[in-house]
């Protein structure tokens, strides 16, 4: 028997409280992209070589990103349309003596986008002539086994200069080049080459210009400074 010191009875009485708790949820939404046939004699075929040196860290890289990203998604859904990818500084990745990556699916385009994005742009020497080069002979081994209308999109913001042998060959294969430089300044011996240049001058640090003003740089306008009187 154990005595009961308090003999009074002790009441708990719960009430009710409402807390709002947000929760962030994450999911894979599916879009559905239609495949479309393809215009043109046999397959077509896009080379993308992209230059990750160091150079083109910062802002160069968001531009080059962004314009491969678009130029990928434009044409996912053309059934005979692949695309090839290599990037190249004082090496190409992947080497010399593998084959380039490669996506001929939805899925392996879509694929081919997150390893692009995935970049290191750690490079030194930028090396443009010698992917070219191999570049060129990655589409003359396709095809040996098929027809292929190809095309290269090369991305960069090096000043190189184009041998003469390296014309002669994309010459000889018939394979167009369209030059996209993420910075403002001309490259004569790209442009030379190429089907298409674009240097983009794009900063968004300047306003825009007005007739032949130059644009001037936005500078943080001074705080006016609170003055009490004791």
């Amino acid at each position: 028997m154990i005595p009961i010191r308090q003999g009074a009875r002790q009441r708990l009485e719960f009430r009710p409280e409402e807390r709002r708790l947000e929760i962030t949820v994450r999911k894979r939404v599916p879009i559905p992209i239609d495949m479309e046939g393809g215009s043109g004699r046999g397959g077509q075929l896009l080379y993308f070589l992209l230059d990750y040196s160091a150079s083109m860290q910062g802002k160069s890289a968001a531009l080059a990103m962004a314009v491969i990203a678009a130029t990928l998604r434009a044409n996912m859904g053309q059934r005979d349309t692949r695309y090839l990818f290599r990037r190249y500084a004082e090496e190409l990745w992947p080497r010399t003596v593998e084959p380039p990556i490669q996506a001929r699916t939805l899925a392996e385009k879509d694929r081919l986008l997150d390893i692009i994005l995935s970049t290191n742009f750690n490079g030194a020497a930028t090396h443009v002539n010698d992917a070219l080069d191999v570049a060129v002979t990655d589409i003359q081994n396709l095809r040996r086994e098929e027809s292929l209308e190809a095309s290269m999109l090369l991305v960069t913001d090096g000043r190189a200069e184009i041998l003469e042998s390296t014309r002669l060959k994309l010459l000889a294969a018939g394979v167009k080049v369209h030059s996209i430089m993420v910075v403002p300044e001309k490259n004569p011996s790209l442009e030379a080459l190429s089907e298409s240049f674009t240097a983009l001058d794009i900063s968004p640090d300047l306003t825009p210009t007005h007739g032949n003003v130059p644009a001037s740089p936005v500078l943080p306008q001074p705080q006016s400074r609170r003055a009490f009187r004791i």
